[in-house]
């Protein structure tokens, strides 16, 4: 921000070595950084033929974001243990802090967790990561659990050496039948 008062018959001229946009000649510019390293900024000032110019060498200096990334057990009947695995990575620092939001109300600040689903429903995991040098990052990932099916034969019939059944299984599902004995 300049700090001197800028009048009518002034202008102003902004260099960012790195920047976007890499000139201004707003008097308070928003520039953005899409590169990590150190960059110069100058500024001049020019009042008719007079002018002054003020260079600030590495006077930038933009730090690496962290990439948040994670992992998540499969199995989707409710109700479910879900394990939750940060995977992310950072450049340059270490990260220091976990935001984990579950899409159920539910929250953590561990690196690693494991969270109950007991409804069936969608839920919209996020998490975010954060390095010492405050830089942050969001990863966001889907999640889908399902009622699990109710499995009903009937009452338990009273048979003798010979007779035969036809069992009838309830419910709206794919039923497999086995027996690990023949009756």
């Amino acid at each position: 921000q300049v700090l001197t008062t800028v009048t009518s018959n002034m202008s102003v001229q902004w260099l960012f070595e790195g920047g976007f946009p890499n000139s201004s000649t707003l008097l308070n510019p928003t520039v953005y950084y899409p590169d990590t390293g150190r960059f110069d900024v100058q500024l001049v000032i020019r009042t008719g033929d007079c002018y002054d110019t003020l260079l600030r060498s590495d006077y930038i200096l933009i730090k690496p974001s962290p990439i948040a990334n994670f992992g998540m057990s499969l199995g989707n009947c409710a109700p479910i243990l879900v394990q939750f695995s940060d995977s992310s990575m950072t450049e340059q620092g270490t990260i220091q802090s976990w935001s984990w939001d579950f899409g159920n109300g539910e929250t953590a600040s561990s690196q690693d967790t494991t969270l109950w689903y007991n409804t069936a429903g969608s839920f919209l995991i996020r998490l975010v990561v954060e390095n010492n040098f405050g830089c942050r990052d969001t990863a966001l990932q889907s999640f889908q659990t399902y009622p699990s099916p109710t499995v009903d034969a009937g009452t338990y019939p009273l048979l003798c050496t010979g007779d035969t059944i036809q069992l009838q299984g309830i419910g709206n599902a794919n039923f497999h039948w086995s027996s690990t004995a023949w009756m």
